[in-house]
């Protein structure tokens, strides 16, 4: 149940409670008056002050009456609802505290789609990668210089150039290739080597240069 009503509802009640307390409360004083009235004398006028407070009493009860009929009429009786058992009123459901869960909290969500398997791999693999180190020079000779040791001419030249290939030819089988073109001379191989892993007792062996 809840434990306040709306404040309609309130004034309703408390309208029609001072209404009642009214009308008892003129009805008491009417008794009152009309037993204090039959023990006058029988000579007493019609006119007189307590016939007066009595008509009096009897406009001010029939005022009461009608305010409460306004009353009973400005407030309208619910109207029952047939509902199923432990449902609550949409008409009621304001009464109630406001939730302390926050929406969404147990809102239900699909779990995300799992994430496409990787293809196998496929063997041998293999990728290619390079680079080159270039010097440039520049000269500046005086006079006497030129004389001893005559004149040095700019240049520029590699002083690496590599290209390299590195892959796979099965799981634990890797390789590594690795040429020098700017070596004097002739292209010179710099790292010529292979390995295999998960070996027992002993892990990875390689074999070659490096």
């Amino acid at each position: 149940m809840c434990d306040s009503l709306p404040s309609h509802h309130r004034n309703g009640t408390t309208r029609r409670q001072r209404a009642r307390f009214s009308v008892v409360f003129a009805l008491v004083l009417l008794t009152a008056l009309s037993g204090l009235a039959r023990g006058q004398t029988e000579d007493e006028s019609p006119s007189t002050p307590s016939n007066a407070n009595y008509e009096a009493l009897l406009r001010r009860l029939s005022d009461v009456e009608a305010e409460l009929a306004i009353l009973r009429d400005s407030v309208p009786a619910p109207a029952p609802e047939a509902q199923e058992p432990g449902v609550i009123s949409p008409t009621h459901a304001e009464w109630l505290p406001p939730s302390p869960v926050a929406p969404g909290l147990f809102t239900f969500a699909p779990p995300p789609a799992a994430a496409p398997a990787a293809p196998p791999k496929t063997f041998p693999t293999v990728q290619v990668n390079g680079f080159f180190q270039a010097d440039t020079l520049f000269y500046d000779q005086s006079l006497h210089n030129r004389e001893q040791l005559g004149d040095i001419q700019d240049g520029a030249d590699f002083r690496r150039t590599r290209l390299s290939a590195s892959g796979a030819v099965a799981e634990n089988v890797n390789y590594f290739l690795q040429l020098d073109f700017g070596f004097f001379g002739r292209p010179t191989f710099t790292d010529v080597w292979g390995e295999i892993k998960d070996i027992p007792l002993l892990g990875t062996v390689r074999v070659g240069q490096w």
